[in-house]
């Protein structure tokens, strides 16, 4: 069922909104610009749709947030959470992200190395590159967004439990 949101916060969710399909389009038109120039490589065509739906999804929740339904919230969450972590160990990696990321992770390659990285809606897999890099990360735009998320959730139940209690209805 369709909930909509509190009119206080109508800016956030619909500066949210704006963020996910701004982002997912920008990385669908990365990622069309990529098959562009790899159509003689198929097996890298299904990858690639992989990463279309993906950037599609955050789109869809977009969508969701500015038709003020409630789900969005939800969908906006494990949009985020598929953003969170970047890893590559042993010749086998994943990245993604629809939208600014600021990656802070650790390079175990061949020492302890801290790495800071910043921009905008990409994706990367590796499938048996043969490379020896270990690395693991968190992309800190989605940890602070998944935050914000939550809180949004919560500041949400707490004023509809207000607003029920006020009215008498049960909870």
């Amino acid at each position: 069922m369709a909930e909509i949101f509190p009119e206080n916060n109508a800016f956030k969710i619909k500066a949210l909104a704006a963020y996910q399909i701004i982002f997912g389009l920008l990385g669908i038109w990365f990622t069309v610009q990529f098959i562009i120039t790899q159509l003689n490589v198929p097996v890298f065509l299904s990858i690639d749709m992989v990463f279309v739906i993906l950037y599609s999804y955050s789109i869809y929740c977009g969508i969701l947030l500015f038709k003020n339904q409630y789900p969005g919230l939800t969908h906006s969450l494990i949009s985020q959470y598929l953003q969170l972590v970047f890893i590559s160990v042993a010749g086998f990696g994943f990245r993604y992200v629809s939208g600014i990321f600021i990656l802070f992770g650790f390079d175990l390659t061949d020492s302890f190395v801290v790495r800071l990285n910043l921009g905008v809606s990409t994706w990367n897999v590796q499938i048996s590159t043969h490379s020896n890099e270990i690395f693991v990360g968190c992309n800190l735009v989605a940890l602070m967004l998944i935050i914000f998320i939550n809180k949004l959730k919560n500041k949400i139940a707490a004023e509809q439990e207000m607003n029920a209690l006020a009215i008498g209805e049960e909870i």
